[in-house]
């Protein structure tokens, strides 16, 4: 009895590690030739971190001049049309509808330039950085439209090195007379820096 009991025992464990050694025969290079996903890629089908949709900012001030901004998210661009009164705004013919409106005072530019540390403007060959009150002196002495197009490059270019924050983007929204909610915004913050690294000036 004790040898056919030895026998059994002895069978047993044979069966057993024979079941280790072939699951780990086939398992092992499975996961050692499977690459681990990161946080945050498409792992199912389904893709995490989407371009948010585009959407076109027609933003005006008192006077009736300002632009239609094109946020471009598909291709990572963004398209300005300026225009320096109502009349022109109209002869532009804007090529997109606009989903949201803004609505700005004479102090929204100054302000906002102070909020980002100031806009470099060359003139005559020499930069000079400006901030409220250098820009609305600017802005007030000999007004046109060769200077708005200047301010507006200005403002992308700064906003391209720095980013916006989401402070930022609720000051905008609080500064301004607007549709725009901000949690269509949050979905740019990380975004709106290479946005405004390729802008297209119509």
């Amino acid at each position: 009895m004790k040898k056919t009991a030895v026998v059994t025992v002895l069978t047993t464990l044979a069966v057993c590690t024979g079941m280790m050694l072939l699951t780990a025969i086939f398992l092992v290079p499975a996961v050692i030739g499977t690459e681990e996903s990161r946080a945050g890629e498409d792992v199912s089908g389904i893709e995490y971190g989407s371009a948010p949709e585009n959407q076109a900012l027609l933003i005006t001030d008192q006077s009736g001049k300002g632009a239609l901004v094109y946020l471009d998210f598909e291709n990572i661009v963004t398209h300005i049309y300026l225009f320096s009164k109502e009349a022109e705004k109209e002869a532009v013919n804007l090529p997109y509808n606009v989903n949201y409106t803004l609505k700005i005072s004479a102090d929204f530019a100054p302000n906002l330039c102070d909020r980002i540390g100031g806009i470099d403007i060359e003139e005559e060959g020499e930069t000079a950085r400006y901030f409220s009150a250098s820009l609305t002196e600017y802005i007030e002495k000999e007004p046109s439209t060769d200077k708005m197009l200047k301010i507006s490059r200005s403002f992308f270019e700064k906003i391209a090195n720095t980013g916006l924050s989401s402070e930022d983007f609720m000051f905008i929204i609080e500064e301004a007379d607007t549709s725009l909610p901000y949690s269509v915004c949050y979905g740019w913050i990380d975004r709106i820096s290479e946005m405004f690294s390729n802008c297209i000036f119509h």
